[in-house]
């Protein structure tokens, strides 16, 4: 077993420091109560985001296909409701003429 030199560091410090600044944020949140409820509050938030996302891309393309669907049938009975209204117009006129043939 080398002894380490004298500026050099062993792999233990090499470590130690490397992980002390990463963990040092880590182990003071872990051993607090808020720190607790703040990790879990944002995790549940976390999980929420996720979820929520997941449902409105699978439920976006289902509903898709059925609005398309709902347009088309709306155009069709638009264009449906229109001949009948000029229907009923032309009924109107044909019920004012005999109307007034009766008079």
């Amino acid at each position: 077993m080398q002894l380490p030199r004298e500026g050099q560091r062993t792999e233990e410090q090499k470590y130690s420091s490397k992980t002390n600044k990463m963990t040092t944020f880590n182990i003071i949140l872990a051993q607090t109560l808020a720190g607790t409820v703040i990790e879990i509050i944002v995790l549940l938030l976390v999980a929420g985001m996720i979820g929520y996302f997941t449902s409105y891309f699978y439920y976006r393309s289902i509903y898709r296909k059925k609005i398309h669907k709902l347009d088309s049938d709306l155009k069709d009975l638009q264009i449906k409701n229109d001949g009948l209204q000029d229907q009923i117009i032309k009924l109107k006129k044909e019920l004012e003429e005999k109307e007034k043939k009766e008079k």
